[in-house]
């Protein structure tokens, strides 16, 4: 009796234990599930970065029309070096002329650009300071990201209208994360960023995500 039982209790061990083999693909298993919820979860927090920054260039757009209905200009800007990664030219009939504005090499032209990147006071503080803004700061909410790419937003304006107190055009983008259609549909000149400005169309963004280089789709290539 004693026999049978230690026989039936190792066939029971056999029968439902689970072999080293099985266990390592159950671990397989749950690490690509959880790798599969990681990316999910990241590319959440990337739709999550891009809508704030959509409504906040949004909101920006809209303190900034308001203040020109009551002062006739916008405001001038922090006058802010060009970071690396970023050329702007006049869009000029149907191409981005590369000798007639913003080019951002060593010797800047007369006719340059003033801006404020996301990370400085700037236009933020005019428009706060002035009460056309609840808070009088803001920065992209991934600036840098973990691999030191910039998702910088700015605001820019030509120089020359700056200096004479009367600036009549202006530029702000962002580059977001995954929202490749609001960019190609938000009726600026570069399908990588996102950019709202006024007038339409008067200044181009050069370089694939606005980090230079030739031109993308609609602008002609190579012009920038």
């Amino acid at each position: 009796m004693t026999r049978d039982v230690r026989k039936n209790e190792t066939v029971f061990r056999y029968k439902y234990g689970f072999t080293l083999i099985e266990l390592l693909v159950v671990i397989a298993i749950i690490g690509l599930l959880a790798s599969v919820v990681l990316a999910a979860l990241n590319s959440a927090r990337g739709k999550a970065r891009d809508t704030e920054r959509i409504q906040s260039l949004d909101a920006f757009r809209t303190a900034l029309e308001i203040y020109y209905s009551d002062y006739g200009k916008y405001p001038n800007g922090d006058s802010v070096s060009p970071l690396e990664g970023f050329s702007y030219h006049k869009y000029i009939g149907t191409s981005c002329s590369l000798s007639d504005w913003y080019d951002q090499s060593p010797l800047v032209p007369a006719d340059s650009i003033r801006l404020d990147n996301s990370a400085s006071p700037g236009f933020i503080s005019d428009l706060f300071d002035e009460g056309y803004m609840s808070a009088g700061d803001w920065n992209d909410p991934n600036n840098p990201d973990e691999n030191d790419n910039r998702y910088n937003c700015r605001y820019v304006v030509p120089e020359t209208e700056a200096l004479l107190n009367n600036v009549q055009h202006y530029l702000l983008h962002c580059n977001l994360e995954g929202n490749v259609t609001t960019e190609t549909r938000d009726g600026g000149l570069n399908n990588t960023v996102y950019e709202v400005m006024m007038p339409s169309q008067w200044i181009c963004i050069c370089g694939q995500d606005g980090k230079g280089g030739n031109t993308v789709p609609p602008m002609d290539p190579g012009t920038c």
